[in-house]
């Protein structure tokens, strides 16, 4: 903070004393889903990110982050995956999200779809 920071892009989840201390500090989070997968291919199937049945997995992950993080008030958004591609898994992790009435942006680099509410940077790792 001293240095001008106040907002950390997480690559990956942190333990729950990270966000505590956070909210403590005034340190803003992007709080970050534990998917990192390839998804280079667009066919359905050929890739986790684009097959349905690897969809419980993602929810399960998107929904650990958010339920981890949702009363944090240094969380101001949450991120559905590290760069993954993109496909009908990620699709259905931001409608949850969206369904949770929270009203803080959800971020992912969607190649320009609709299931990001916002761009931001690549995070520094």
């Amino acid at each position: 903070k001293r240095r001008g920071i106040n907002t950390l892009y997480l690559a990956y989840p942190q333990p729950a004393w990270f966000y505590t201390l956070c909210d403590k500090e005034g340190i803003y989070v992007v709080d970050t889903a534990n998917i990192n997968t390839d998804g280079s291919s667009r066919k359905v199937g050929a890739s986790t990110v684009n097959d349905p049945a690897w969809l419980d997995e993602y929810l399960n992950r998107v929904q650990a982050m958010y339920f981890r993080s949702q009363l944090h008030p240094s969380v101001i958004a949450y991120r559905i995956a590290q760069p993954s591609g993109n496909g009908y898994n990620l699709y259905k992790a931001y409608q949850w999200l969206k369904e949770q009435g929270d009203t803080r942006p959800v971020v992912y680099d969607s190649e320009g779809e609709w299931n990001s509410d916002l761009t931001l940077p690549a995070p520094i790792e």
